[in-house]
């Protein structure tokens, strides 16, 4: 079998997750978008749901072509997350499989890996993955941002319709549009009026409920006169 075939096979189930930190207490459940690196450079995404039966991890990814493939193993010790599938392919039997580590920015870093049935390695490289924001971004979420006068305390509720994300915020002043809503893998932007000003909202997932990032206010000359730490919870 040629590296070019085996990888085509690899990319066909090559399973895609994340983890991240949520109340203190690391959780992978949720969906998620991964890239694989095969051995010519070529990439691969695919994306995987991971959740829990009866008190175990379970997880099915679907690749670019919309192939679904349920993981036989899936463990993770609060650190690393190791996933793998057995393979029978073109006479080829062993084991793909991804082993990874998160790092500060809530993002999974780590390699794939293709051994044979005596475990002995046949392929590997670089894989990574982020969750992917838009499957919980709906909804209505609870806010603290971080202040020169202590935490401002606030809700905003987002809505999605087909690609199109739209929303408000609400807080003790009143409501007010969110503008320029995006979101992007696992990032999300929007902003809003606010006095005589313009507060932009730059956040990232790093939980299943959870989002962490920074606010600035700008005046109407667009200069920006403060800004902060700003999450929000479900």
């Amino acid at each position: 079998m040629t590296k070019q075939r085996f990888w085509i096979g690899i990319c066909s189930i090559l399973v895609a997750a994340s983890v991240s930190a949520d109340h203190h207490k690391p959780d992978v459940t949720g969906a998620w978008l991964g890239v694989g690196v095969g051995p010519n450079g070529e990439s691969s995404e695919s994306t995987m749901t991971i959740s829990k039966k009866e008190g175990k991890l379970v997880a099915t990814s679907v690749n670019d072509q919309g192939v679904e493939r349920d993981l036989d193993r899936i463990k993770f010790d609060g650190k690393s997350l190791v996933g793998e599938l057995d393979f029978d392919q073109n006479g080829q039997v062993g084991v793909l499989g991804i082993k990874a580590k998160l790092n500060a920015k809530g993002e999974l870093k780590g390699n794939w890996y293709a051994n044979d049935d005596s475990g002995s390695e046949l392929y590997s490289g670089e894989w990574s993955a982020v969750r992917v924001l838009s499957k919980v971004i709906a909804g209505r979420w609870n806010v603290v941002a971080e202040t020169d006068n202590g935490p401002n305390e606030h809700e905003i509720e987002i809505s999605k319709s087909g690609r199109v994300f739209t929303g408000a915020v609400v807080g003790d002043s009143g409501s007010a549009d969110l503008e320029s809503v995006k979101v992007k893998q696992n990032k999300l932007s929007f902003e809003f009026a606010f006095g005589e000003g313009t507060v932009k909202v730059a956040a990232v997932q790093m939980g299943p409920k959870k989002l962490s990032g920074e606010w600035t206010y700008f005046d109407s000359s667009d200069t920006e006169l403060g800004s902060g730490s700003w999450k929000a919870t479900k």
